[in-house]
């Protein structure tokens, strides 16, 4: 493709993230909400510019997660994702994600192969599907594990012992969820939280 008004040629695999929240975000806030929609393998926060660069594994994902991400709330910011004209910089202002980079990082998805394709995944949604519940934790300590991440729980619906849908009170909430409850060891047992269109009867 030729590029656009005299400039480079913007890069499949890599997005731009504009109206970062410089005070509440970072590059593992990033790499987590971004880490909802592929593999993430490295991201670059521009906190002057309020913006970041987010490097994915492949084009599908980068496309998925700029569809599901544009727009969305992030520490009370609405995220403008676009794809970038630039990798990240190589000059320590970029955090590294992968898996070879970085094995202790809670990576989502073991592989390419494990990542969903864009029609089983969802938009951010008040909704979270979270599994990976030990089979002796009863609600109240789920809710206070989203309480502790500043985000008000309005209902719990338990699934099955280890699974659960649980409504945020807004989407903001949600998001901020997402990002601080994914992973959280809870009796032994980590939390894997994402969006759910599924809602609660």
């Amino acid at each position: 493709a030729a590029p656009v008004s005299g400039g480079p040629c913007p890069l499949d695999h890599v997005l731009l993230v504009k109206n970062v929240n410089p005070e509440m975000c970072t590059a593992q806030v990033l790499a987590t909400l971004f880490g909802v929609y592929g593999i993430v393998n490295k991201v670059q926060l521009i906190k002057p510019e309020q913006s970041a660069v987010v490097e994915m594994a492949s084009s599908e994902m980068a496309s998925c997660a700029r569809q599901f991400l544009d727009g969305c709330p992030l520490f009370s910011n609405n995220l403008s994702v676009v794809m970038s004209p630039e990798h990240c910089k190589d000059d320590g202002s970029t955090l590294k994600f992968s898996a070879d980079a970085r094995p202790d990082w809670p990576h989502r998805y073991a592989d390419a192969s494990s990542v969903p394709n864009a029609a089983e995944l969802v938009p951010p949604t008040t909704t979270l599907s979270v599994s990976g519940i030990a089979n002796n934790v009863v609600n109240d300590e789920l809710k206070a594990v989203f309480a502790n991440t500043g985000t008000e729980v309005v209902e719990i619906q338990r699934l099955s012992l280890s699974s659960a849908l649980i409504e945020l009170s807004s989407l903001d909430d949600a998001v901020k969820a997402v990002v601080a409850s994914h992973n959280t060891e809870l009796k032994g047992e980590r939390l894997q939280a994402t969006f759910s269109l599924t809602l609660i009867q």
